[in-house]
């Protein structure tokens, strides 16, 4: 198929994506780059707690405010469990409203469920719009993170009756999961245990090479189907044409949406990131090898 049929198909495929036909052109929720976001019949409640922005340093009382969201609809106020998820890199609705096991086994445990949100994303911004501003970003560390969740934690515990005795299990997935099990290393007076669900512990430089996962991705697309394989490592031409040409971005109205995905400079970077979040036939790392 030729790269030109190849960019009229993937231009609809993301208008297709953008737009309802009943409700207009979809929001795309800050930093999420198009994860979708339905509103589910979870039941919690949204709260906020005055955060410290540096946990380590005395010269620095700056703080910001956290976001976090509470159920305790089957909480057992005499000792029930507090089942803690380490927010990572989204608002932290996606995850608590797209989150089943947390909620599956909380009646069963008689737990109270927490899901915190990471700083620097979603509505906890320590420095507000100016926040993404490199001077700023310093503060964007997982260090920091887990200082809020144990933070927080402390403050949980000591504020809600009946929370004081309640063991605290962190649960998270992929960079959560990496969070989770770093703080019940760091924390162990924190929490009792960890749920470390697809968490890449050992993904870093030097450890483990930078395309193991998309060699995995490859070979178990390869292997449904080798035709499959090759049309997407075909289709990263197509999508890299789009991404340095004003062409879609115009059909899209971009701009005037204010998605923010394109920027100039880095316009092939982040549609192929763009993309790769829009559904799971295109989480299939530009990579391929």
């Amino acid at each position: 198929m030729s790269a030109r049929i190849w960019s009229i198909l993937l231009c609809l495929w993301v208008i297709y994506t953008l737009f309802d036909v009943t409700r207009g052109w979809k929001k795309i929720p800050r930093m999420s780059l198009g994860i979708p976001h339905t509103k589910s019949q979870r039941n919690y409640s949204t709260h906020f707690y005055k955060q410290q922005i540096d946990h380590f340093s005395f010269g620095n009382q700056s703080t910001y405010l956290m976001r976090y969201l509470v159920s305790d609809q089957h909480w057992n106020r005499t000792g029930g469990p507090i089942f803690f998820y380490t927010g990572n890199e989204g608002d932290i609705t996606l995850f608590c409203e797209n989150t089943g096991f947390m909620w599956d086994i909380a009646p069963e445990f008689k737990a109270m469920l927490v899901f915190a949100e990471h700083r620097y994303y979603g509505e906890s911004l320590p420095f507000g719009n100016a926040s993404y501003l490199p001077k700023n970003m310093g503060f964007l560390s997982s260090e920091q993170a887990l200082a809020d969740f144990a933070t927080l934690i402390t403050y949980l515990k000591s504020t809600i009756d009946g929370a004081a005795d309640s063991p605290v299990f962190s649960f998270g997935g992929s960079y959560g999961g990496m969070l989770s099990a770093w703080f019940r290393m760091k924390y162990p007076h924190i929490v009792v245990g960890a749920l470390a669900a697809s968490a890449p512990i050992w993904q870093f430089t030097g450890l483990t090479p930078c395309h193991t996962y998309s060699q995995i991705v490859t070979k178990d697309f390869s292997n449904t189907s080798s035709s499959c394989a090759e049309s997407i490592r075909k289709s990263w031409k197509a999508i890299n044409q789009l991404g340095s040409s004003g062409t879609c971005r115009t059909m899209l109205g971009m701009r005037r949406l204010r998605l923010g995905i394109l920027r100039e400079g880095n316009e092939n970077y982040m549609f192929r990131e763009f993309m790769s979040f829009q559904g799971t036939s295109l989480e299939l790392n530009h990579a391929l090898i």
